[in-house]
C-alpha cells in the first residue's frame, strides 16, 4: 500500500472532477499525513478548488468548487451548490466542523469524512 506525502498541486483546472484525498478502502492506516499537501490556484468547474490545513475557526467562501480540509476545527460550510466533482466535501482529522444547507449534484460521492469527530 502506497500513500502520498507532502504533494504539490499548484494552477490546475478540473473538468468534471476534482481532488481526492484519502483512502476509502484503507481508511484505518491513513495519518493525518495523508491530508496535509500544497494545495493552491486550483479550479473545479470554473470555481475555487478551496484546500486549508492545520488551521480553526472560519467559514468556506460560497463560491466553492470543491472543499478539502485537514487537521481543522470549528469550520462552517454552507450555502454551497456543489456539482460535477468527485466528492465534493473531503474532511480528513478534523473536528466541530459544521455542514448546512449544501446542494450536491451529479457527484461520484457528496461528503466524506475520515478520522473526523464531532461533525
Amino acid at each position: 500500500m502506497t500513500f502520498s506525502y507532502n504533494a504539490t498541486i499548484t494552477n490546475n483546472s478540473f473538468i468534471n472532477d476534482g481532488i481526492f484525498l484519502g483512502n476509502y478502502f484503507h481508511s484505518e492506516s491513513l495519518t493525518k499525513e495523508d491530508f496535509l499537501h500544497n494545495i493552491d490556484d486550483n479550479t473545479v468547474n470554473g470555481k475555487p478548488l478551496y484546500y486549508y490545513k492545520n488551521v480553526r475557526n472560519f467559514t468556506v467562501p460560497q463560491d466553492a468548487g470543491q472543499i478539502i480540509i485537514g487537521n481543522c476545527t470549528n469550520v462552517l460550510i454552507q450555502n454551497l451548490y456543489l456539482s460535477n466533482t468527485d466528492f465534493s466535501i473531503i474532511l480528513g482529522f478534523c473536528n466541530y466542523c459544521n455542514i448546512e444547507n449544501v446542494t450536491v449534484m451529479d457527484t461520484v460521492g457528496e461528503v466524506i469524512l475520515f478520522k473526523s469527530n464531532i461533525n
